[in-house]
This record gives structure tokens, sequence and C-alpha cells, in this order.
């Protein structure tokens, strides 16, 4: 016989619910109180919409890794950092999809000194024009930082802020700065004399760095696998080298020559992606080189 659905092992239970998509826990999780609490320990990734409900949440799910802040929250984003922090949940990547006028700089200090600041390897930042005092923030806050993604965030960071970042963030493998216009050559150079571990670098819209600094930055990151960037026309084209490791080069709206195919080409990186969207000048002929190359 067929044992009913409600004295199956809870053991049975966890194996199916792994299999489960978790967007769709929230449908079972109302079936009843015992598939509440497996889907609450099998959770590890939460939205949150509401600070009050977040807490309530987190003191169910432990084993959350994975928080986005969604842009319409209601509530205190200062207070629900240190809330989470606060919590003794291992949040490991943190997404701040958020429109408020002040960045929570100060509850991102504070969580230097909780459990978020041990554990945070991610920090994507979306919705604030970022100036270099909540960069410092971030540096001070979440020092075991891997990946950070603080692109089209406004006009407002400078080199001095990278320069923060870099000497603090000795662990950073990832890093977006796409659209920060006003850092220059020497950001640079603070992230390949300080992040000896980048992999995976992006630079679009970042109109005050030069092809020069670009092929002397590739040429010291050894373990550099993915790199993304414009380059304004008389800025010189980057040299790729130094890339022995480089798989994905993405090159955007860009002025891109036969002859820069071919540099590319001759290069002979172990590319498994190019992606040269919204680049000009180039001709089918030069394209074809490229591909015979891989």
């Amino acid at each position: 016989m067929i044992p009913e659905w409600d004295s199956l092992p809870v053991d049975i239970w966890d194996s199916i619910f792994q299999r489960v998509d978790e967007d769709d826990f929230n449908g079972i999780s109302r079936t009843c109180k015992l598939f509440l609490s497996i889907t609450d320990r099998l959770r590890t990734t939460l939205t949150i919409s509401n600070q009050t409900v977040a807490v309530r949440i987190l003191r169910r799910c432990r084993n959350i890794k994975r928080l986005n802040v969604h842009c319409s929250m209601r509530g205190d984003l200062d207070c629900l950092i240190c809330d989470i922090s606060t919590s003794g949940v291992a949040i490991e990547a943190l997404s701040l999809f958020y429109k408020q006028e002040f960045f929570p700089s100060w509850s991102i200090r504070e969580a230097g000194e909780g459990t978020l600041g041990r554990t945070l390897k991610i920090l994507i930042c979306k919705g604030w024009p970022l100036e270099d005092q909540y960069l410092f923030a971030i540096s001070e806050g979440f020092p075991a930082l891997e990946e950070l993604d603080i692109s089209y965030m406004g006009n407002y960071v400078t080199d001095a802020g990278i320069e923060v970042l870099a000497s603090k963030l000795a662990h950073l493998r990832k890093i977006n700065v796409s659209g920060c216009h006003h850092i220059t050559d020497a950001s640079l150079s603070f992230l390949s004399s300080n992040c000896t571990s980048l992999s995976e670098v992006h630079l679009l819209d970042c109109s005050g760095l030069s092809g020069e600094a670009m092929t002397s930055f590739i040429a010291q990151k050894p373990k550099l696998i993915s790199f993304s960037f414009c380059i304004d026309f008389g800025f010189g084209f980057p040299s790729f080298a130094g890339g022995k490791a480089l798989q994905c080069l993405k090159i955007s709206r860009s002025f891109l020559s036969d002859d820069r195919l071919l540099s590319i080409a001759k290069s002979r990186l172990p590319l498994r992606e190019l992606c040269i969207p919204r680049c000009s000048v180039f001709s089918l002929s030069g394209l074809d080189l490229l591909l015979q190359a891989f």
C-alpha cells in the first residue's frame, strides 16, 4: 500500500524539494507547517521588499546566502543592513537594487563588526549616484569582498575612491566600474598593484582610460579571464599579447578596424567568447581573419 504523503520521512521530502526551483517555495510553504519548515531550511535566496518582514524571515531561514533588496522596499535601509548583520545569517551575496536619497554608508561601516562584514563576498549596488565616500564605507565594512559591481552609478567616483577600494579589498576577484567617467589610468594602476587575484574586470564607458594603461594592466594580470572595455578614438587600442588566460573579451562602442581585429588574432588568446556590440569600421574580411585564428 502506498503510504500517505504526510507519513513520509522528512529526509524524503528534503530530497524532493531540493529538486524544486526556489521560486516555487512560496506556494509549497503554504501547504502545511512541515513544508514551511523544510522550505525555510532549504531556501538560499531571498528578495526583500519590506524591512519588517525581512527580519522575521531571516529568523526562520537560517541558510540564506543571497539577499536581493528590491527597489520598492518599504522601510529604513540602514536599519535593514544592521538587522542583517546582527541576525547571525551568513549572507554571501547582497544586491541593493534600491532608490533612496542617501546611501546606507553608516550601517555598511557598522556591518564590519558583525557577521555580514565577515561573510559577504559579493556586493552589487544599483540605484545611487555613488561618491568616493561611499566606496570608503564599502571597503571598511566588507573587507572580505571578492566581487563588486558599482557600474553606472553616476559620475562621482574618482581615482581616490578606487585607490582606497584597491588597498582594502585584497581578495577582490571581480570588479565592474563601467560608467565611471572620472576614473583615469591611475585607477588601473591601483587595481593592478593591490588586487593580485583579479580575474574579471569591466571598464565599459570609462572615457578616462587609455589603451596604453589597459595594455599594462592586462600584462600584469596573468589570472585575468574576462575583460570588457570601450575605447574612444584617439586613446589608442590595447594590446592583448599579455593576456595568456583571457577567455572572454567584450569591446563595445569602439573604433575597431581590421588591423585591430588582426592584432587580437595575433595575440593567440584562449578566447571562448568575443563580443563586439556597436563597434564600427571593421569589414567582413577582417572579421573572417579573426575567426580563422580561433
